[in-house]
Parts: C-alpha cells; sequence; structure tokens
C-alpha cells in the first residue's frame, strides 16, 4: 500500500480457464478496497509463477480441507 492508500495486487489462478476468472479479480479488488485504510485497489491477474498446491500454506490446505497437510516424514517420527 502506497501512502495514499493505494494497493496493487498480482493475482494468479489455478488454472486460467477457471470459470471465476472473469469475475474473480473484480471481486477481489472490491474486497481490498473495502480494507480500513485502502482507498483503492489495482489488480493484475498474472499466470507466471503458475499456481501449485506448494504454494499454500499449511493453515490455507487446512481450512479447503486438503488432505496432504501434514507430511509422512513428520507422522512416522512420532
Amino acid at each position: 500500500m502506497d501512502a495514499a492508500g493505494q494497493v496493487s495486487l498480482r493475482m494468479t489462478l489455478t488454472a486460467p480457464n477457471r470459470p471465476v476468472a472473469g469475475t474473480l479479480p473484480a471481486e477481489v479488488e472490491r474486497a481490498v478496497g473495502a480494507v480500513p485504510g485502502v482507498t483503492g485497489a489495482k489488480l493484475e491477474l498474472v499466470f507466471d509463477p503458475p499456481w501449485t498446491k506448494a504454494r499454500m500454506s499449511e493453515a490455507a490446505k487446512l481450512a479447503l480441507g486438503i488432505e496432504d497437510i501434514i507430511p509422512i516424514a513428520r507422522l512416522q517420527r512420532r
């Protein structure tokens, strides 16, 4: 965020042909624009680097119900 409250975002989708590709960027801009202190948001949709599950935090994987959040090596150490 700059001093005037403007936010620039770069966002990628899980795949370029996702059905939400036409609507999600505007929804994200509106949501970011609603954050206190933000006066405007500009979103750039990019596809490099490509999205993979490896870029998700364990908390995000847990929230979305993705099963492989605990590496097998950690389970075997218990």
